[in-house]
């Protein structure tokens, strides 16, 4: 598929935003989704190129005269030491950016703030390394966070002056959920990678960034979010009605029916909610996607493979089995390959479970015709 000025290319679950920064930079419209408010800003400001320089010094000039805000809530607050004044003077910086009448301009700065919060913070990762949790004490120096704040951007536009491209290229990046979007079957070619189905909680991974944001009212709390996600949270059995559908393959219900027999303790009652869940949110995308698309278009996606416990879960496979379900015509696999590093080699309780995990990322294509 050759594309070009006059095709739009989205990217459904947008992450960091670098199909739509690709996109730009060849000259090719594009648009993405993306529900979790840090990647969002992040996304935003990697495509954020309405400005120059001297625009940027006028507003870190006016922020660092912020007068601090005279209290922090404790969602944000408990993330800093005790009696520390930096989360007064990171949040008056914050709604010091909210008044930046340059969008592009405001979300670059945003996403440079939230860059930097996490060297300020009481901040380690768990047992679970794609969760961040408070730490009892700074095992670090601290710059003074404005300083921070002013490196950070300068760093960041001297990045973004080596790939900025044609800022006439429309690019659209939205906050949300991208099953909540109507399709309007205009998109030449969906380029994408959907969660994969490994129970990662993305909401929480940027728990400290996403505090900030709900604390300026850019973006709901983190509890509300991380259920609206596909393969989100569940929190009671009861929170899903859902059942097995024939429409998502035999593969997806095989798993499923290992999934709920399974010996370990929560399997019944989370994890085979959550799989679900997940499977059902994969299959309306899927449905969305082909709806999205012109008649000579076509999606392609890298996935990965995974396990629950000693279960393989064959991820690209089973999309291919609901691509086909979903009505895309022609599907096949583009590149396959071994995933030689993951946290199931050194990890010892899945290494309990199977011991020689065997992990395929592979790149899809799903044709409309």
């Amino acid at each position: 598929m050759k594309l070009d000025r006059s095709s739009l290319v989205e990217d459904s679950f947008l992450g960091l935003g670098t199909t739509c920064l690709e996109s730009r930079r060849l000259g090719i419209p594009s648009c993405g989704y993306e529900l979790n408010p840090f990647a969002f800003r992040i996304a935003r400001a990697r495509v954020a190129w309405n400005f120059d320089e001297e625009d940027m010094e006028t507003e870190l000039s006016r922020l660092g005269n912020s007068v601090p805000v005279q209290s922090v809530p404790a969602s944000f607050a408990r993330w800093f030491p005790p009696g520390d004044l930096t989360p007064k003077e990171i949040l008056a910086i914050g709604e010091g950016a909210k008044q930046i009448v340059n969008r592009d301009l405001r979300d670059f700065l945003l996403a440079a703030t939230l860059l930097c919060l996490r060297r300020q913070a009481l901040a380690k990762i768990g047992s679970n390394p794609a969760w961040i949790r408070i730490a009892e004490k700074l095992d670090r120096r601290r710059p003074k966070f404005y300083n921070a704040l002013r490196a950070k951007s300068h760093d960041m536009f001297a990045d973004q002056l080596q790939i900025r491209g044609d800022i006439r290229t429309p690019v659209k990046i939205h906050e949300g959920d991208i099953l909540a979007a109507q399709p309007d079957g205009k998109v030449s070619a969906i380029i994408s990678s959907p969660p994969y189905l490994s129970r990662l909680d993305y909401v929480m991974a940027y728990r400290i960034e996403n505090d900030f944001l709900a604390t300026l009212h850019f973006a709901p709390s983190p509890e509300e979010l991380r259920s609206k996600l596909v393969g989100g949270v569940i929190k009671k059995r009861e929170s899903t009605n859902l059942k097995p559908r024939e429409e998502w393959g035999s593969l997806s219900n095989e798993i499923l029916g290992q999934v709920k027999d399974h010996k370990s303790k929560a399997s019944k009652d989370y994890y085979y909610p959550l799989m679900l869940s997940y499977f059902d949110g994969i299959y309306r995308w899927l449905e969305r996607s082909w709806a999205s698309l012109t008649k000579a278009g076509a999606a392609v996606i890298v996935v990965q493979s995974s396990y629950y416990k000693d279960i393989p879960i064959p991820l690209p496979s089973i999309l291919v089995q609901a691509a086909n379900n979903a009505a895309f015509k022609r599907t096949r696999v583009l590149h396959r390959s071994i995933v030689k590093d993951h946290i199931g080699k050194i990890d010892p309780d899945q290494r309990a479970h199977a011991s020689d995990k065997v992990l395929w990322e592979e790149v899809l294509e799903f044709r409309k015709a």
